[in-house]
């Protein structure tokens, strides 16, 4: 699951629901499973989004912004996992070149020597902040929320019902598609398709 549930609007998930799922699913036999490819690389602020959400998975997999652009992936979990996993005898051919590695260590270093996390949580909450001040003159603005640079705003009806509307959701994320080339653009959410989201 991602962390922050990106693709469900990113929700405001009360506090400690999620270490409380996660305990459930541990006693009930299962593994969590934290996907990393919208949420992860310091997005949110933190380097993960499950650091946000304040639990620890048993298995982290990433993907998109390891390799800034060169497909490259990966699986992180504990040896106890992999050590188990490696005796069913699966083979896959799976594999990466050097220049994967240097690339997925180049993007790990610019984060660091950048300081790219904290400039993710400052201009973040500018950006959030901001965006909380236009709400009073902004009757379309609903909830805005987020983590650092991933950001969400519902766009509403009624600013007293609530009443999502996604037609308006919709034609401002292809007004902006428009505008910003790609990786930039913004995009609706799967499951809340009235919150238009952001991601860095």
């Amino acid at each position: 699951m991602c962390p922050i549930f990106a693709n469900e609007g990113l929700p405001t998930v009360p506090d400690g629901f999620m270490p409380r799922a996660v305990e459930m699913a541990r006693a009930a036999g299962g593994v969590v499973i934290a996907d990393e490819v919208q949420a992860g690389y310091c997005r949110t602020g933190r380097w993960w989004g499950y650091e946000v959400a304040g639990f620890e998975p048993d298995i982290v997999v990433t993907g998109k912004p390891m390799g800034a652009g060169l497909p490259l992936a990966g699986t992180t979990a504990s040896r106890e996992l992999v050590e188990t996993f490696r005796r069913t005898g699966y083979f896959n051919t799976f594999a990466s070149s050097p220049l994967q590695g240097a690339v997925g260590k180049a993007v790990i270093d610019i984060i660091e020597e950048e300081g790219l996390r904290h400039n993710v949580k400052r201009v973040g909450a500018r950006l959030i902040e901001g965006l909380k001040q236009m709400q009073p003159d902004c009757p379309v603005m609903g909830d805005v929320r987020g983590h650092g640079l991933f950001v969400g705003v519902d766009l509403v009806e009624d600013p007293v019902t609530k009443a999502p509307d996604r037609e308006a959701a919709a034609d401002i994320v292809n007004a902006l598609k428009d505008r910003v080339s790609w990786p930039a653009a913004p995009a609706r959410s799967a499951t809340s398709s009235s919150c238009v989201r952001r991601s860095s």
